[in-house]
């Protein structure tokens, strides 16, 4: 219960101090991406290897704390790669959340698969319609649009 508490009032004075700043900023400071992470491990909080990736974000609201912004796109960056990603990478395997770019990859195995499928059709058909790559963009605008409904999405300066 401590860590869950701890978490709260970690998320309640990020979201105090940023929801104010402007979009620049909050991109900085992932503002969105770092709200439904931490929402997302106060769900599973009780689950011990949540104590390490609990512990990083609130090592982050710290080290926010003390920062002026506006910040370098490489330090902010940094930040990301070393306290919210891990949360993230396990937040997807176990509570089915996607990234921003899990949509991109969406499209780029559409035109992979149009690739190869059109260079076998025109083996023997010479002709092929592009139908995989409006499919998998679909699909995956879908599988976008409900995760950022469902507060399930996180990507860096998001």
């Amino acid at each position: 219960m401590k860590n869950k508490a701890i978490l709260e009032k970690g998320l309640a004075e990020f979201v105090r101090r940023f929801e104010s700043e402007t979009d620049q900023i909050k991109k900085q400071v992932h503002f969105n991406s770092v709200q439904n992470i931490t929402n997302g491990l106060i769900k599973i909080w009780n689950k011990p290897e949540c104590e390490k990736l609990i512990s990083q974000l609130q090592e982050y609201f710290r080290e926010i704390k003390s920062m002026n912004y506006p910040i370098d796109k490489i330090i902010s960056a940094s930040q990301y790669k070393n306290y919210i990603s891990p949360a993230g990478s396990y937040l997807i395997f176990n509570k089915s959340f996607i990234t921003k770019a899990s949509f991109k990859a969406f499209i780029i195995w559409g035109l992979i698969f149009d690739i190869v499928f059109y260079f076998i059709s025109n083996m023997y058909l010479n002709f092929y319609f592009p139908f995989f790559t409006p499919l998998f963009t679909l699909l995956g605008w879908l599988k976008q649009r409900k995760a950022i409904k469902e507060k399930r999405i996180f990507g860096i300066f998001w």
